[in-house]
Formats: structure tokens, C-alpha cells, sequence
């Protein structure tokens, strides 16, 4: 196989077992402000696309950034260390020990990334963290995949990105990475075809790995 030399990680989902809960209160700061959820939007949507179809269906007396930070502010009051989804913590772990570097690629903003890694204990695990914020267009298009790779100056073909939803799984494909898929509750049922491996505990990725 190939030699690994560095381990890209979505967030939500994929790190933390938070979808279900994050969908919850998104609803309800949205009712909160009078606004409609828009239908059919897929997991792993980045609130800026989620805001951009709000806009269509409805007019907000509350700023995007205000709307954003209400959510952001709810969402790590209720994250701790019991998110994290089995065998996530052990291949961190491990993965550092390989002195293989690990950056996030996610969707929520970095404020939210670097707060939400804090508060758990794993922000250590993490070279860089890369949001939404960080990239001129976040999933499904392959930029944040494409600026993990240019950060740490790595060929993709040399990258593993591991991830929950389609979303982000057609955003590091098309990037040129090789993909994990970890199925959540929320994804199970999605097609991940397009993945390289799918598994069902974190602690696959290790087997994956050669850890």
C-alpha cells in the first residue's frame, strides 16, 4: 500500500457522535427567530449554504453572524468527551505515536473547531484546523481537502481523509484522496461507494493504517 504520511479528520460526525443533537438545536435557534428549515439538505452542509437557502424561504430580523454564533455558543455548552465516537480517541493516539500528522477538515468554522477540540482534550492531536472560514468553498468541492494538502506540502495520494457523509467524501475523492468511511446513524444509509474502505469502530482505521 501506499505510505501514509498524514490523516485528514471531518468533525461532526465523523469525530464526534453530535449530528443528531447539532440538527436538534439548529431547529430550534431557527424557531427561536421565526425561520423556516429549509428541506432536502444533506448532512455535512456548511451553515453558510444552509444560510444561503434560509435567505430563499424567508426573512431574517437576525444577522448571519449573530444566527452563527447563537449556534456555535449552544452547541459547545453541550459537547464533552462522551461525543466522541468509539475508537476515535485510541487511533488519535496511536496515529501520533506513527508520528503521522493529523489536521482537521471540516465544515463548521474554525472558532468552533478549536473550541469544540479544547473542551475535549484532543486539540493537541491536531496540526492544523481547517473550517469553512478557511477556504474560498467548503464541501463538496474539494478546496479544504485541497488546502490540508498544500498546508502540509503532502501529495494527496499520500493522504487519508476519513469521513461521515457523502458530502465530504466526494469532497476529498475529488481532492485525490484515499477515503475512510465511518458510518453514523444520522449516514448509515448513505451510499459510500465512493469510499476507499468502510468501517464500523474507529479502531478499523488502525487495522487500515497498518498501525
Amino acid at each position: 500500500m501506499t505510505p501514509v504520511k498524514a490523516v485528514f479528520w471531518d468533525m461532526d460526525g465523523t469525530i464526534f457522535n453530535n449530528e443528531e443533537a447539532y440538527e436538534i438545536l439548529v431547529e430550534d435557534v431557527m424557531k427561536r427567530h421565526g425561520l423556516v428549515m429549509p428541506e432536502g439538505m444533506p448532512p455535512g452542509t456548511c451553515m453558510n449554504s444552509l444560510w444561503s437557502a434560509i435567505l430563499l424561504h424567508n426573512d431574517p430580523k437576525i444577522s448571519f453572524e449573530d444566527w452563527l454564533d447563537e449556534i456555535i455558543t449552544r452547541c459547545t455548552q453541550t459537547l464533552n468527551e462522551n461525543n466522541i465516537r468509539p475508537g476515535i480517541l485510541d487511533t488519535l493516539e496511536k496515529i501520533s505515536l506513527a508520528s503521522i500528522p493529523q489536521t482537521c477538515v471540516s465544515n463548521s468554522m474554525r472558532k468552533t473547531i478549536d473550541t469544540n477540540f479544547t473542551k475535549t482534550g484532543i486539540r493537541n492531536y491536531f496540526e492544523h484546523l481547517i473550517g469553512r472560514d478557511d477556504v474560498f468553498e467548503g464541501k463538496p468541492a474539494p478546496h479544504p481537502y485541497e488546502r490540508a494538502c498544500e498546508l502540509h506540502d503532502i501529495n494527496p495520494d499520500f493522504c487519508f481523509a476519513i469521513e461521515d457523509s457523502e458530502v465530504g467524501i466526494i469532497s476529498a475523492k475529488a481532492a485525490g484522496l484515499r477515503v475512510i468511511a465511518y458510518p453514523n446513524n444520522r449516514t448509515k444509509h448513505v451510499d459510500f461507494s465512493m469510499a476507499d474502505y468502510i468501517i464500523q469502530n474507529g479502531k478499523d482505521i488502525q487495522t487500515i493504517l497498518n498501525l
